[in-house]
């Protein structure tokens, strides 16, 4: 199940971007073949959407969470089995270290003075694992594969720190 879902969410990953600079051009300056374009990397980037819960659940079982990010990498990056290994090793990794640490979403505080502190350790564990895989890839494979801090925090449902400046939580 974990194969076909993180490939799916490489694709969605090149989609992302494609959607991205396709938004930034008046509608309507798009040809028809650039609407049906943009209106498919929507279809795709709300499938993905669908998967999250799913997916932020792999946390929890780091062999699937190693799993998951190599597949979505090697999709949509094009890395080697070794390089895939890699990835996977150290994913799998993090996803331990993340449960000992209580920082997996399902440890989340339900009181807002504790969640605090505990949002601000995951940001920073998230940080260094994002920094971490960027080091990890051949050169232009984290851009092409949209690793970043926030690429973790999307995957684990945490809106607040992607969406646009005024539209976060408080």
């Amino acid at each position: 199940m974990c194969g076909g879902m993180s490939r799916r969410a490489g694709m969605s990953v090149a989609a992302w971007f494609a959607m991205a600079l396709q938004k930034r051009s008046p509608r309507a300056t798009l040809s028809a073949d650039e609407k049906r374009r943009l209106l498919d990397l929507q279809r795709q980037h709300a499938e993905v959407l669908g998967m999250l819960p799913e997916i932020a659940g792999f946390q929890d079982r780091p062999e699937e969470y190693g799993k998951f990010f190599r597949n979505m990498i090697q999709q949509s990056a094009g890395l080697t089995e070794p390089q895939g290994d890699s990835v996977d090793a150290y994913m799998r990794q993090r996803a331990q270290l993340m449960n000992q640490q209580g920082l997996n979403a399902g440890r989340e505080p339900q009181d807002a003075q504790l969640e605090a502190a505990w949002e601000a350790r995951r940001d920073a564990f998230n940080t260094q694992t994002a920094t971490g895989l960027q080091n990890l890839l051949p050169p232009g494979a984290a851009q092409k594969a949209g690793i970043s801090p926030e690429l973790l925090e999307f995957l684990e449902m945490d809106f607040d720190k992607i969406l646009a400046p005024g539209t976060a939580k408080p």
